[in-house]
């Protein structure tokens, strides 16, 4: 029986198998109302059956990556293959506005969602890896894109519940063995120096219960009203925008290099050219810090508006300093990959498609890279945590090389 699809709660349309692949048509009544939006750039709003690799993509695109996959399947009894049955079963709460089957209760609040006592909150951190995205759990169904074990939680007022009977979870809790607590200061780190250059990203917030570490990862998909109303705001990453699967997120696996994800900007976010500054920006700093795995499903359209915009970014991190890592960036930036050979002419080269002078794009560049080296000290004592930290001492001496007078006198010779 086909998938009856969501958006915002309005049904849009149906989803089916068909030769184990998914098919999926708007319904008459979405194509006539005042309503009607496209659910992707990549399916645009057409009387017919999609049923090529789009459809895949952003399907697909919305559970989980594998391992994770295999452990929600397993808990939840189903055929990893049966990718129906378990969009069916996770997608009450997924990665945008997208949800599957019945229309969800209205006015779902914080109103009778208990907030869970420190024992709790300390049995879930110790549950993560076991029990990823509660699957198995009676009255919660939620799906996040991703390879990492984590479970959507309610957050409000410093209090962490569970997101039952059709509420939105806020945030995703990072945590269990899977994440060492390095991990999770890592990702607070580079959180927090993206966000003092001006990157915008997701708020990172670290807990801890008894011996146990965890970090709140706010959902860039989600708003809350004064109300304490849960909404979710339509997202889709660039991989399901452009419709390409999620087994390509990488441009070396054949999928989309830079100037196409540029390319996407553009078209998505109309002639502002704020918003595709905004990707370039985003683009360097995940340089600058080392985060090799900002791979293209790590960006993402925000459809909030009358116009896309460039979401936040919600998974940062420096994956650099790990062991067996290389130089290699997710992205080419031009014709380069390795950090240690990139040169301004590549960022200048990069953007020129795009009509952006050489000028303007390495003062963008200069003022960005100014901006972290000098932000990074700020950072760095702004926390105890972070102050006497060998591994973020390691994190540190990165970016400064990365940043470094020597390394940034090579890239502005051009």
């Amino acid at each position: 029986m086909p998938l009856k699809v969501r958006l915002h709660d309005q049904a849009v349309g149906e989803l089916w198998l068909q030769d184990g692949r998914f098919c999926f048509q708007y319904s008459d009544d979405w194509l006539t109302s005042k309503k009607r939006v496209a659910i992707s750039a990549a399916l645009p709003l057409m009387d017919k059956v999609f049923d090529d690799m789009r459809v895949e993509a952003f399907f697909d695109g919305l559970l989980p990556e594998s391992p994770i996959r295999e452990k929600v399947a397993k808990n939840l009894r189903l055929n990893v293959a049966d990718r129906e049955a378990m969009l069916s079963a996770l997608g009450g709460d997924c990665f945008g506005a997208v949800h599957f089957g019945r229309a969800r209760a209205k006015s779902v609040a914080s109103d009778g969602t208990e907030a869970l006592a420190p024992a709790q909150v300390l049995q879930l951190i110790e549950q993560v890896d076991r029990f990823p995205l509660f699957a198995g759990m009676p009255n919660v169904s939620q799906s996040i894109a991703s390879d990492i074990p984590v479970v959507g939680v309610y957050v409000s007022g410093g209090k962490i519940s569970l997101p039952e009977n059709d509420q939105y979870s806020t945030h995703w809790l990072m945590a269990g063995q899977g994440q060492s607590a390095f991990e999770l200061l890592n990702r607070q780190f580079c959180a927090d120096l993206a966000s003092e250059v001006g990157i915008a990203v997701a708020k990172h917030t670290p807990i801890e219960v008894g011996s146990k570490k965890a970090l709140l990862i706010e959902r860039i998909d989600r708003a809350v009203n004064k109300n304490g109303q849960v909404h979710a705001v339509h997202h889709e990453d660039f991989c399901q925008a452009m419709g390409v699967p999620f087994a390509k997120k990488y441009q070396q696996a054949g999928g989309p290099d830079a100037i196409e994800c540029g390319a996407l900007v553009r078209r998505a976010c109309g002639a502002d050219d704020d918003e595709l500054w905004r990707f370039i920006r985003q683009l360097v700093f995940n340089a600058l810090i080392g985060n090799h795995r900002a791979h293209t499903r790590t960006y993402a359209l925000d459809h909030a508006y009358h116009t896309a915009r460039l979401a936040r970014q919600q998974w940062i991190e420096c994956t650099a300093l790990e062991i067996g890592s290389s130089n290699l960036l997710a992205h080419k930036i031009n014709t380069e990959q390795d950090f240690e050979n990139l040169r301004m002419h590549h960022w200048i080269r990069l953007t020129a498609p795009f009509g952006f002078s050489g000028q303007d794009t390495r003062r963008v560049f200069e003022a960005l890279v100014a901006g972290v080296r000098q932000a990074l000290p700020k950072v760095i004592q702004s926390k105890k945590r972070y102050q006497g930290n060998d591994e973020i001492a390691l994190i540190a001496q990165l970016i400064e090389r990365r940043t470094s007078r020597q390394h940034w006198g090579d890239l502005s010779k051009g």
